[in-house]
């Protein structure tokens, strides 16, 4: 959680928050949804593992919560991103 980052760390939860966002320009959610989507990507397009395995390998609570994430980040599903190919 925030709270026990922000406490590994030594800061205060809005003070970590305040430090995390000027460092990686993101809030620490976005950045590890951002990571999330970059590893569920990485798996869609690299082979053919079930879309509902590559969601919870890459952290995400369900397949539809990851086809949703995919949508706002990339403009389509995970499905249509595996069918269009590389490139």
């Amino acid at each position: 959680s925030i709270g026990d980052l922000a406490q590994a760390v030594g800061f205060s939860r809005t003070q970590f928050v305040r430090l995390f966002k000027n460092t990686f320009a993101c809030t620490p959610y976005q950045y590890v949804l951002d990571m999330r989507l970059q590893r569920a990507r990485t798996l869609v397009m690299g082979g053919d593992a079930p879309l509902a395995g590559i969601a919870e390998e890459a952290g995400f609570s369900s397949q539809s919560h990851m086809t949703t994430a995919f949508v706002r980040a990339f403009g389509v599903t995970p499905g249509e991103l595996r069918r269009a190919g590389p490139g």
